[in-house]
């Protein structure tokens, strides 16, 4: 069973070109920008290119692709850009400039949160009003 389950993930797994992967002007296209904990991630952030915004931290991903399951992507490491060579200026200024468009902010409300996350029947049976859109909660 545990070899079937594996064999079917495999098949389901992005092809990625690892050549591609070292070629900046290739990748910078999928370059984007992601927000973390500074103090939960401090060992990863040893080890990333990242900027520092108060408690937080921006760090970068490459994004491979995405769908109804999911996102596959890959996090940006000291190593990546100096085989790359690009300095942590220009990575970040590529990551801003992408950011509207790869990953583009989006503003919900609690209760639309919630329901995305507990899905429509669970959060009715809470009792919940059903939200479908901002402009519905009272802020």
């Amino acid at each position: 069973m545990a070899v079937e389950t594996a064999a079917t993930h495999l098949e389901d797994m992005p092809v990625v070109d690892v050549a591609q992967l070292t070629d900046y002007e290739q990748m910078k296209g999928k370059l984007a920008i992601e927000v973390v904990s500074l103090e939960a991630n401090s060992d990863m952030l040893s080890k990333i290119p990242h900027q520092e915004m108060e408690d937080m931290a921006v760090v970068y991903r490459f994004v491979l692709g995405s769908d109804a399951e999911g996102r596959s992507s890959i996090l940006v490491t000291n190593n990546l850009i100096e085989n790359m060579g690009v300095t942590p200026e220009q990575f970040h200024a590529d990551a801003i400039a992408n950011a509207p468009e790869i990953r583009p902010a989006e503003i919900k409300g609690m209760s639309q949160v919630m329901m995305e996350m507990m899905g429509p029947e669970q959060f009715e049976l809470m009792g919940m009003p059903m939200v479908t859109d901002l402009r519905d909660e009272h802020i």
